[in-house]
């Protein structure tokens, strides 16, 4: 009886369990990949964005090529991503931090414009570059989550302005 009660203990010891850490990897890397996913269709509708303002001739080149230069770097980035770690991470919240900068530039530069509000591709291309936004804050958040469910708050994706992003000193 008593074998049969440590063998009991042992097989439960020994079975995988979700707690264990089995599944943190798993759970994260899979709304990583849903995240990354929405940070490069995002990155596509800027680079349709900047194609149409540069046949339009009506934005300055160079931050149409700044903004291409960096929206081009971060897709190139994620999709060559090998290795999934902090590092990774917060080099990829550089990037996209960089994208955002350039991206409120071009788009103040397209409001101030009244050129630009009858146009029906780029209201097309705001209207898929918001919904690319709101898709991005719901994968941030669920990866976000999934990092703190398994206490790994070292490979938490935060926007520029966001609680990891801003220094505070004691």
């Amino acid at each position: 009886m008593k074998l049969i009660f440590q063998f009991i203990i042992i097989l439960f010891l020994l079975s995988p369990q979700k707690t264990l850490g089995q599944d943190t990897t798993s759970s994260i890397l899979k709304n990583w990949t849903i995240l990354k996913t929405q940070l490069q269709r995002r990155t596509n509708v800027v680079i349709n964005l900047v194609q149409i303002l540069n046949e339009s001739n009506k934005v300055d080149k160079e931050v149409l090529t700044n903004l291409k230069i960096h929206a081009t770097d971060i897709f190139i980035y994620l999709d060559t991503l090998k290795h999934f770690d902090s590092l990774s991470i917060d080099l990829t919240m550089k990037k996209y931090n960089t994208l955002n900068e350039s991206l409120t530039k071009t788009i103040i530069l397209i409001e101030s414009r009244t050129k630009f509000n009858n146009q029906i591709d780029i209201i097309n291309l705001m209207a898929q570059l918001n919904g690319a936004e709101n898709r991005i804050k719901v994968a941030r958040y669920e990866y976000n989550e999934s990092c703190k469910a398994f206490n790994r708050p070292g490979l938490q994706f935060w926007e520029k302005g966001d609680a990891k992003a801003v220094k505070v000193e004691f």
